[in-house]
């Protein structure tokens, strides 16, 4: 079924890793035809980078995995290794101004999970799910520019230009088919075939979903009201999936659905997906940084739908801020959330749930998802939402294992 194994010979393997070199293996393919694709590849329990999951009539996915026991020398453990590498992609280098002219750097995300601990002095490099083909897919050739890659987007920025379609291309629309289509709520595309959006969404009452058949996703899409908007289209719902830990519809905690779309999209300028979370997932990293949520019924407009996206910049605040600002949070927040916004009566508002929260990296030039709108608290005078109070989103960057398993399982 396969092998990997080392390049070099095992003591000019173990004197790479302990000058701070690469360390080179050789994969041996059961097949030669046709060519397998590589899925994900992981060092010490920590997933490094990961593709896209394979399509085809039929597709077989197998695992590799070879563990290095270096003689006598101490080895980093997993631990210690992710500490290393989030200290090289630091959380606090999510910056706070809007990019000018982003140009993409890499074409594949790299997620650094919290591994369990461990003190073996090991090094185990795994490549998962090499998936072979019995038809092969149809692909084009990556460029330096691909408009796969995630977190990217075309536009300059500027105030005046913060609701153009091409800033924000994982941004979808949710409708549902009744007598003409009605919008449901805001998703956001993390995948060829998969859009991650709040549970409470996809339901029409507590414990009452909405038919996956009754669903229509809108990618590349700008204006609500058009139908006939160039560059959009709309998908059906193959079926979604709530998170297994979302019980209680009064919390914001595991407020997540993944939805697969009937179709695999194609990427272009305007239909882009968003980068999941990459760096640590501590929220103190993030608390007083702020990042960007995009929807169709941002605050202002008393509730009503506005038929373009606009963009409001809110920030992160800590969970004791939170907590201490309204009595009533106390059972709605939970370690798996995190509150944002400037109490200034701007910010996400009705229609905006699962809106993502995406904050930018300038030293990767994307974005990374970093929440999803989930509750929001009522002005009773307006009967609409109070953006004097704080909004609470799901903290995606816990959720991340869940998520990988819905994508390519």
């Amino acid at each position: 079924m396969g092998k990997l194994e080392l390049a070099k010979s095992k003591d000019e393997s173990v004197r790479d890793v302990l000058q701070g070199k690469s360390l080179y293996y050789r994969v041996h393919f059961p097949v030669t035809r046709p060519f397998p694709t590589v899925l994900s590849i992981s060092l010490n329990d920590i997933l490094f980078c990961h593709g896209e999951p394979a399509y085809g009539v039929v597709v077989t996915n197998i695992i590799l995995e070879h563990t290095l026991y270096p003689p006598r020398v101490i080895i980093p453990t997993a631990e210690q290794l992710l500490h290393f590498l989030s200290e090289q992609t630091t959380t606090a280098a999510y910056d706070d101004v809007l990019p000018i002219n982003l140009i993409p750097s890499f074409d594949t995300t790299t997620e650094k999970r919290r591994p369990p601990s461990t003190t073996e002095a090991t090094i185990t490099t795994t490549i998962t799910n090499l998936a072979i083909y019995t038809e092969p897919a149809t692909s084009r050739p990556i460029s330096s520019d691909d408009s796969s890659s995630c977190g990217v987007v075309s536009s300059s920025y500027g105030a005046s230009a913060s609701n153009k379609r091409e800033n924000w291309p994982w941004l979808v629309a949710i409708f549902t088919k009744k007598e003409s289509l009605e919008f449901q709520c805001t998703g956001n595309l993390i995948s060829r075939t998969h859009v991650i959006t709040a549970a409470h969404c996809l339901q029409e009452d507590v414990d009452v979903p909405i038919r996956a058949e009754q669903l229509i996703v809108a990618l590349g899409i700008h204006n609500i009201r058009n139908e006939q908007e160039p560059g959009q289209i709309r998908v059906g719902v193959r079926s979604y999936d709530f998170h297994p830990d979302y019980k209680n519809p009064d919390s914001a905690d595991s407020d997540l659905a993944i939805v697969k779309l009937a179709e695999r999209v194609e990427f272009s300028a305007q239909i882009r997906p968003i980068c999941l979370w990459m760096s640590r997932t501590d929220l103190k990293d993030v608390v007083g940084k702020s990042g960007y949520v995009v929807g169709w019924s941002l605050g202002g407009n008393n509730g009503r739908y506005n038929p373009e996206p606009r963009a409001s910049r809110v920030p992160i605040v800590s969970q004791e801020e939170c907590l201490r600002s309204n009595v009533n949070f106390a059972d709605i927040v939970s370690e798996r959330t995190f509150c944002a916004g400037r109490r200034d009566g701007k910010g996400p508002c009705d229609g905006d749930s699962g809106s993502g929260l995406v904050m930018f990296h300038p030293r990767h030039a994307r974005y990374h998802l970093r929440g999803i709108v989930s509750i929001m608290m009522l002005d009773i005078r307006t009967r609409s939402c109070d953006l004097q109070e704080y909004v609470i989103y799901v903290d995606v960057a816990k959720y991340l294992p869940w998520i990988r398993q819905q994508i390519y399982y």
